[in-house]
């Protein structure tokens, strides 16, 4: 009976003994299945650090193009203000120009009033000696 029970206890203990290597194996993969998953997640989050780091990159992009868009109208701003001033003073110009030919009209047509009669007392004087010479 006792060499049974011996049996027995050392075939308990063998059971007890399978369990816990069982449970040591069953801690271990599921230890290397987290560092799995792990190592997986650790790649997926570089690969979102990543790809955030390339957006980050075509927004500075886009916000540079933004830039160079808003200067190059401020520069055909710029180019058409030049422009329309250089109108403005040619206009200008030609504005004084007018002026001056109107300032030169008026002159002309002032003489021109005071001629008229010199001339026409010239011709009286003129027919007037020449009655007084016939008489």
């Amino acid at each position: 009976y006792r060499a049974i029970h011996s049996y027995t206890e050392i075939y308990r203990g063998y059971t007890q003994l399978y369990r816990a290597i069982h449970n040591y194996t069953t801690l271990y993969r599921a230890i290397y299945s987290y560092k799995g998953l792990y190592t997986a997640i650790q790649g997926y989050t570089e690969l979102y650090r990543a790809i955030q780091g390339y957006i980050e990159l075509y927004r500075a992009i886009h916000s540079y193009r933004g830039l160079y868009r808003t200067i190059h109208g401020y520069t055909e701003l710029y180019t058409a203000i030049q422009d329309y001033t250089q109108l403005y003073r040619a206009i200008h110009s030609y504005t004084g120009l007018y002026t001056s030919i109107q300032g030169y009209t008026q002159l002309y047509t002032a003489i021109h009033s005071y001629i008229q009669p010199y001339r026409a007392i010239q011709n009286y004087t003129r027919l007037y000696r020449a009655i007084q010479s016939y008489t």
